[in-house]
C-alpha cells in the first residue's frame, strides 16, 4: 500500500442520530462465552427464547448483553447483562427476564396506519416533518406477564435533522413508546485544528483502496445533494440524498490538499474525516477489543450546523456525518469526530435512552451520560481536556464548546440538558486521567467495561456503581492493585456518582441552577419538573428557612414556575405516559408557590401557615408553569437560580441570620395569600409566607 500523507485540520463536536435496533448478532450467537451466559440464566418459558446480542470481552473479562425473543419477535424492552470474569465464572447478573410465554404475532393494525401514528406523537414533541423513508419491524413489548405486539418505526425528521423510534401497538394503534434516537452535539479540537496547529503530513492507515478512502474502519464521502427543509433555526434541517467523493489520490497516490472550509467541494475535508475516524475507531480495537465489524461511514461538506452520528443518507446504517456553516466547517475537529464516533459505540452497547422520568422528576442521566462518555473517550484519547476551540465559532463562539478541567458533583452540578450535565461524567474521567496511578488507557479500560453494563435508562447512582464494579472486576483480573482500586472509588466518591440522589442540598451556601422546559400542554403535563430537587434542613433552633428564586430567565412571557415544597422527605412524582414518553406529575406534596418573576423569597417560619418544625429537612421541586398563552406542544425553555437560607434564635449563641436582615414575615402574615406568588424585582426583597397553599395529592 502506498503512503497517502494528510494535511491535518480539525473542526467541531456535535450531536448523534442512532436508531434503535433489536438485532442480534450472529456472531455473538455462536461464541462460546454467549453459551456459558445463557448457562447463568433460567430457561426461558413458553415461547420465548434467549440469544446473545452483543459479547464484548474486556479487560476484566467479559460482557454479555442478552436478547430475547417470543414467538420469533424481537423483545424491544427486556435485556439480561451477565458480566463474566477472566476466567469465565459468572460475577453478575443484571436486569430482568421478560414474563410472558405467548404473543399473537399477527398484527391488526396495517404498517402504514402505525408510520402515521408514530409520526403524529412525534409532531408535538419535536414540531418537525418527516424526511425519508420510515421503517418499520414488528417486536413483542413485555409488560409484567402479559407481551402487546408492536409495530417498531424507525423515522427521520428535520429542522434540525432528528431521528425517532416510535412503539405501536399493533392492535390498537395506541403509541406505547416514543424515544429520540439522535444527539445535538457541541465541540471542538484538532488535534491540531485550524486555530492551533500546522498542517501535517502523515500516512492514511488502513486504506483498503487505491482510488477513494475506504479501509478497515472507516470510509469516507462528501454529501453531493443535501435537500434542505427551509427551517430558520440555529441548526436548520435537511436529508442527504446522494453521496460521491471528492478526494482523490495524485499519481504518487497520495491525497494532499489545503483547507477550504468554506466549500461543499472541499476534497481535504474528506481526508481529515477519514484520518481521525479511522484514528479513533482503531484505538478502540486496539485498546478495548471493541470494533463495529464493518468500516463506519463519514460525510462531510453540507450545509448543516452541526454534526452527529445517525442515518444521514437513508440507507438504514449509521455513519459520523459533519456539516459546515459560514467559514466553520466541523469535520475539521479531530476530538469532536471522537465524540461522535464513541456515540456509534454506545449506541451499539447500551442503547441508551435519550431522556427518562422517575420519582425526582425528569431524568436526564442516559443522554447525559452518553454525552458525558463522548468527552471522556474523546479527551482519553487525545490526551486535551479542551473541546471545540475550533468548532464553536460555528456556533458563534469566541471560545471552546466544552473544558472538563473544572470539577463537577453530582447532584449539585445538575442542570437538566445532556450536555452541560454530561461534564460531571466527563470531567470525573478527566481526573481519572490525570492521575498518575491511572492514566488515558487504564481509564478508558475502566469506563468501557462500566458503560458495558447500563441498561438503556440508566441513573447517575447505577453509573456511579457500575465504575466500582468494573474496578473490582479488574482487581480481581490482576488488571490493577488495591492502590488503584482506592483511588478510583476516591474520584467517583469526590464526583458524586456514587449513591448520587437528585436532591440539591442548599444549606452551605450552595445554589441549583435549573432549566426549565415546557411543552405548551395543560393541566398536569403543563408543568414539567425539573431535573432535580432541593433541601434546606432546619436545626432544632431554627427561627425559620427561605428559598429564595434569585434569577428567573424564559423565552416567553407565558411561562411561570412553581415549586412544591414537601416535610419530611423529597416531593415524589408519578409517571404517566404520554405519546409513548414518560412525564413526571407531582403526586405528593405539601404546597405550592407560583410565580412569573425573581426577587421572591419563600418563608417558612414559627408563626407560617404551614408552620416550621425545628428538626425537619424540608424538600422542593420546581417546574415550568404554563400560564395559558403557550401554543399546544410548542417548546419552550427558561433558567430559574434557586439559594437558600436559615435564620436561628439569636439565644442560640449561633446566629446565623444568613437573609441578612430582621425582616417581618409579610405584613399581614399572608394568612389568606392566594397560591399564585410574584415577586417586586428590582432592589426590594419580597418576602412570602407560605399560608393559604396547601394544595396535597395523595
Amino acid at each position: 500500500m502506498s503512503l497517502r500523507p494528510l494535511v491535518l485540520t480539525l473542526s467541531l463536536l456535535a450531536g448523534t442520530a442512532h436508531a434503535g435496533t433489536t438485532a442480534i448478532d450472529d456472531h455473538a450467537a455462536a461464541h462460546p462465552a454467549g453459551a456459558l451466559a445463557l448457562d447463568a440464566l433460567p430457561a426461558p418459558t413458553g415461547l420465548l427464547t434467549a440469544t446473545p446480542r452483543l459479547v464484548q470481552p474486556w479487560a476484566g473479562g467479559t460482557v454479555v448483553r442478552v436478547g430475547f425473543a417470543l414467538s420469533g419477535l424481537p423483545v424491544e424492552n427486556r435485556e439480561q447483562i451477565v458480566v463474566l470474569g477472566t476466567d469465565g465464572a459468572v460475577r453478575r447478573i443484571l436486569g430482568e427476564a421478560p414474563g410472558a410465554v405467548w404473543i399473537d404475532p399477527r398484527p391488526s393494525l396495517a404498517a402504514a396506519t402505525a408510520i402515521d401514528q408514530a409520526r403524529a406523537a412525534v409532531a408535538p414533541l419535536w414540531a418537525s416533518e418527516p424526511v425519508g423513508t420510515p421503517r418499520t419491524e414488528l417486536v413483542a413489548v413485555i409488560e409484567d406477564a402479559s407481551a402487546r405486539l408492536a409495530w417498531a418505526v424507525d423515522q427521520r425528521f428535520a429542522e434540525p435533522l432528528s431521528t425517532w423510534r416510535v412503539l405501536v401497538d399493533a392492535r390498537d394503534g395506541s403509541v406505547l413508546r416514543t424515544n429520540r434516537t439522535s444527539w445535538d452535539a457541541d465541540g471542538n479540537v484538532y488535534g491540531a485544528n485550524p486555530d492551533n496547529s500546522e498542517p501535517e503530513r502523515v500516512e492514511l492507515p488502513n486504506l483498503t483502496s487505491d482510488d477513494w478512502l475506504t479501509g478497515t474502519y472507516a470510509h469516507v464521502q462528501s454529501c453531493d445533494t443535501w435537500v434542505e427543509s427551509g427551517g430558520d433555526g440555529l441548526f436548520g434541517g435537511g436529508e442527504c440524498t446522494a453521496v460521491g467523493s471528492h478526494a482523490s489520490p495524485d499519481g504518487d497516490g497520495h491525497y494532499l490538499y489545503t483547507i477550504d472550509a468554506a466549500s461543499l467541494d472541499d476534497p481535504m475535508a474528506e481526508v481529515q474525516m477519514y484520518y481521525h475516524l479511522d484514528k479513533v475507531a482503531a484505538w478502540f480495537d486496539d485498546t478495548l477489543g471493541f470494533a463495529h465489524g464493518e468500516a463506519i461511514e463519514g460525510i462531510v461538506n453540507f450545509e448543516y450546523r452541526n454534526a452527529f452520528f445517525g442515518d444521514a443518507d437513508d440507507d438504514g446504517r449509521g455513519e459520523v456525518a459533519f456539516g459546515q456553516f459560514g467559514q466553520t466547517d466541523f469535520a475539521y475537529d479531530s476530538d469532536v469526530i471522537a465524540h461522535e464516533y464513541v456515540h456509534s459505540v454506545i449506541s451499539r452497547v447500551v442503547q441508551a435512552a435519550f431522556v427518562s422520568a422517575d420519582e425526582y422528576g425528569v431524568e436526564w442521566a442516559p443522554g447525559s451520560l452518553n454525552e458525558g462518555s463522548a468527552d471522556l473517550f474523546s479527551v482519553a484519547l487525545y490526551g486535551d481536556p479542551v473541546l471545540g476551540e475550533y468548532a464553536g465559532a460555528g456556533f458563534g463562539s469566541s471560545g471552546a464548546v466544552r473544558d472538563l478541567d473544572d470539577d463537577r458533583r453530582c447532584p449539585h452540578d445538575l442542570y437538566g440538558e445532556s450536555h452541560r450535565d454530561g461534564l460531571i461524567w466527563g470531567s470525573l474521567g478527566w481526573n481519572l486521567i490525570e492521575d498518575p496511578l491511572l492514566g488515558p488507557e487504564l481509564t478508558a479500560t475502566l469506563v468501557f467495561g462500566a458503560t458495558l453494563t447500563w441498561p438503556s435508562d440508566v441513573t447517575w447512582d447505577q453509573a456511579g456503581q457500575s465504575l466500582l464494579d468494573s474496578a473490582d472486576d479488574l482487581l480481581d483480573a490482576g488488571t490493577i492493585d488495591a492502590d488503584q482500586r482506592a483511588a478510583i472509588e476516591g474520584h467517583a466518591t469526590a464526583a458524586g456518582v456514587v449513591d448520587c440522589v437528585r436532591v440539591i442540598p442548599l444549606d452551605e451556601g450552595a445554589e441549583a441552577e435549573l432549566l426549565l422546559v415546557n411543552l405548551g400542554a395543560t393541566g398536569d403535563f403543563g408543568r414539567v419538573p425539573a431535573t432535580a430537587q432541593m433541601s434546606i434542613e432546619a436545626p432544632e433552633n431554627a427561627r425559620d428557612i427561605r428559598l429564595r428564586v434569585r434569577d428567573w430567565r424564559t423565552s416567553s412571557t407565558d411561562m411561570g414556575w412553581v415549586i412544591y415544597g414537601r416535610r419530611g422527605g423529597h416531593v415524589v412524582h408519578a409517571i404517566q405516559n404520554v405519546l409513548g414518553v414518560d412525564f413526571p406529575v407531582p403526586e405528593v406534596y405539601d404546597f405550592t408557590i407560583e410565580g412569573t418573576e425573581d426577587g421572591v423569597d419563600i418563608v417558612i417560619g414559627e408563626d407560617t401557615i404551614p408552620q416550621l418544625e425545628p428538626g425537619a429537612t424540608y424538600y422542593f421541586s420546581v417546574a415550568s408553569d404554563n400560564l395559558g398563552g403557550l401554543p399546544p406542544f410548542q417548546f419552550t425553555n427558561a433558567e430559574i437560580t434557586i439559594s437558600g437560607d436559615k435564620r436561628l434564635h439569636e439565644d442560640s449563641g449561633d446566629d446565623d441570620d444568613a437573609a441578612g436582615d430582621d425582616d417581618d414575615d409579610g405584613g399581614d402574615g399572608c394568612a389568606s395569600c392566594g397560591s399564585s406568588v410574584a415577586g417586586s424585582g428590582g432592589s426590594v426583597l419580597a418576602l412570602f409566607v407560605v399560608g393559604g397553599l396547601l394544595r396535597r395529592r395523595r
